[in-house]
């Protein structure tokens, strides 16, 4: 295990499994309120970050991770703070691979209907597999692995 990312950190759930495994988990999000929520979830757990960054996942810190997992808002309970979802992940995307190491991974939640495979293409990622899991009858979720080539 390595450094790991996740520019949509929320309250650091998926923070806190990084650590648990042993990962170094670094954590940004826009929202000051979120960032505190996941400093003191990881305490609780007894997890602690490299770094807890308030920041836009649009414009990525300049730095090597081994890996990013993420599950970005997508409008519905979770806030986009007004931008366009497509926009926000393709931003993000397009940005990601800079952050990655040669043959790191990224895991994606994202609903299905964004076509997540798809808005990756071209951005210096292969589609290493992808898991479908249904939530309610208009809503179903793919979970995206890919590589960084």
């Amino acid at each position: 295990p390595g450094r790991l990312l996740d520019p949509f950190c929320g309250a650091g759930a998926l923070l806190i499994e990084a650590g648990v495994i042993g990962c170094r988990p670094v954590g940004l999000d826009l929202s000051p309120a979120m960032v505190e929520g996941s400093r003191r979830n990881l305490a609780h757990f007894g997890v602690a970050p490299c770094d807890l960054i308030v920041g836009d996942a649009r414009r990525l810190p300049l730095r090597e991770f081994d890996a990013v997992a993420t599950d970005p808002p997508y409008g519905r309970i979770a806030s986009t703070r007004g931008a366009d979802v497509e926009d926000l992940y393709r931003a993000f995307l397009g940005g990601a691979a800079d952050l990655l190491r040669p043959g790191g991974y990224l895991c994606v939640a994202a609903p299905r209907a964004l076509r997540v495979v798809e808005m990756a293409r071209g951005t210096g990622f292969k589609h290493v597999e992808s898991h479908l899991i249904p939530i309610h009858g208009s809503l179903t979720r793919e979970v995206a692995v890919f590589r960084r080539v």
